[in-house]
């Protein structure tokens, strides 16, 4: 299940083919028209970082990272 009811615990690597934000999600199943609306990383969404998003209850919350994607680096 992509989207367990339960805790859980997401890891990923990730090696992009653009450095930067490009607002990209990068993995993810997500749903904010429910709640506990599921999760996504992305590849820069608010700023040049790592960032995930987490459904909670009714909302989300922003988990944002500091390493700058960059092309051709495993993060």
């Amino acid at each position: 299940s992509l989207n367990p009811t339960g805790p859980f615990t997401l890891e990923f690597w990730a090696k992009p083919d653009q450095s930067g934000q490009n607002g990209r999600a990068v993995v993810g199943n997500q749903n904010r028209n429910t709640g506990r609306a599921g999760y996504a990383v992305y590849q820069g969404f608010n700023g040049n970082f790592w960032e995930a998003h987490i459904g909670v209850g009714e909302s989300v919350n922003f988990i944002q990272g500091t390493v700058q994607p960059a092309a051709g680096r495993w993060d």
